[in-house]
This record gives structure tokens, sequence and C-alpha cells, in this order.
């Protein structure tokens, strides 16, 4: 009866540790969770201002390369009005005039 007796308890005594273990391991994978949510909402808030910057330069540089596309264009329309192009352009516009 004895021995029954010891291997029930030693039996009660290895369930309460594996319970305590598991409970222990809960906590820990519970404040680990915990950790790296709140790394990513601090990794989000760093991003917002970053974000704002790249759309705001984003924006400039399709402003400046409209300019400059338009600038590109006004000064081949003056190269062709200035070269050969315009000048036949010109006898044609003359030529059109009535006298």
């Amino acid at each position: 009866m004895k021995t029954k007796t010891i291997a029930l308890v030693l039996f009660m005594l290895a369930s309460s540790a594996s319970f305590s273990l598991a409970a222990d391991a809960e906590t820990k994978a519970r404040a680990d969770y915990e950790a790296a949510k709140k790394a990513a909402k601090e990794a989000e808030a760093a991003v917002a201002p970053i974000k704002l910057a790249m759309q705001k330069a984003d924006k400039e540089y399709a402003d400046a390369k409209n300019i400059a596309n338009a600038k590109r264009q006004k000064a081949t329309e003056a190269k062709n009005l200035a070269g050969e192009p315009g000048v036949k352009e010109l006898k044609q516009a003359e030529a059109n005039v009535p006298a």
C-alpha cells in the first residue's frame, strides 16, 4: 500500500510540475507576443513620416519632370522654327498671304 501511495504522490508532483512549466511557457510566449506587437507599432509609427516624405518627393519629381518636358518641347519648337523647317514654314506662310 505504501508503494502505491508513494507512486501516487510522485505522479501528482510530476503532473503539477508539468502544469507549472506549461503555464510558464504560456506566460513567456504571451510576453514575447506583446513585445513583438509593441515593436511593430513603433515601427509603423516610424515609417509614417518617411512615407509622407517619399510621397512629397514623388510629387515634386513629377512636377519637375513635367516642367522639364514642357521646356524641352518649347526648345525643340524654337530650334525647328529657327532652322530649316522654320524657314520652309515661313516661306509657305508668306506664299499664302494675299498680296
